[in-house]
């Protein structure tokens, strides 16, 4: 079978093939159309590790489903991406919060094939006086390790108030932070810190390491 349909290249028979090839050419035909329908549809497994990787095309799409309580978060669509499979924008669960006296945390958090974000807004629960001993404030810790960072990722705080240059969140390894740049100041009760943040992690990407020339 020499004759190839245009786009999947699908071989079929022409008049010049014998009759006594049919049967392979028919198994021919079949591998290809099974091949071609299994990169272009949809894959529905409850184990993404058990998919056969080996001839996937980049943006192969499956969809994970599962009875598991706790597994219910990662249950959804999936792409291929050469290297891992990574979701599909979603309302992801990125960061567990951590319960405080000094902050009341709202977050929006999601992600882009792979790619984490997160909006945050902290509102101060009293007056926080900022001083030497009391700088930093642990937040949240990775609801999974593929969302920490290669290193510590530093973003500036917004705020309506005066103090607009003396905090930032900061992500490290161990999780999430409120550090203010200054001491000696008070931040107000009811005053409210801001920042919208995405960072590089393993789910998007590696670190790579080369010799400026």
């Amino acid at each position: 079978m020499t004759a190839k349909t245009p786009h999947f290249e699908i071989p079929y028979p022409t008049t010049d093939d014998q009759i006594r090839l049919i049967p392979d050419q028919l198994k021919a035909l079949a591998t290809k159309v099974d091949t071609t329908m299994y990169g272009a549809s949809v894959i529905h497994t409850t184990d993404l590790a058990s998919i056969d990787t080996t001839d996937l095309q980049i943006g192969q799409q499956a969809y994970l489903t599962t009875s598991v309580l706790d597994e219910m978060a990662k249950a959804g669509t999936y792409y291929w991406y050469g290297r891992q499979w990574v979701r599909a924008a979603w309302d992801a669960m990125i960061f567990n919060l951590i319960a405080n006296d000094s902050w009341e945390l709202q977050t929006w958090q999601w992600q882009t094939n792979g790619q984490p974000y997160m909006y945050i807004r902290a509102v101060a629960k009293k007056n926080i006086s900022v001083t030497d001993t009391n700088r930093t404030w642990n937040i949240a810790t990775y609801a999974e390790d593929a969302y920490k960072p290669p290193a510590y990722c530093r973003f500036n705080a917004f705020t309506p108030s005066t103090h607009a240059a003396d905090f930032g969140f900061t992500l490290s390894p161990d999780g999430l932070s409120i550090e203010a740049v200054r001491t000696g100041f008070t931040f107000n009760q009811y005053e409210i810190l801001f920042a919208q943040m995405t960072w590089p992690c393993p789910s998007v990407g590696r670190m790579r390491y080369m010799t400026a020339k």
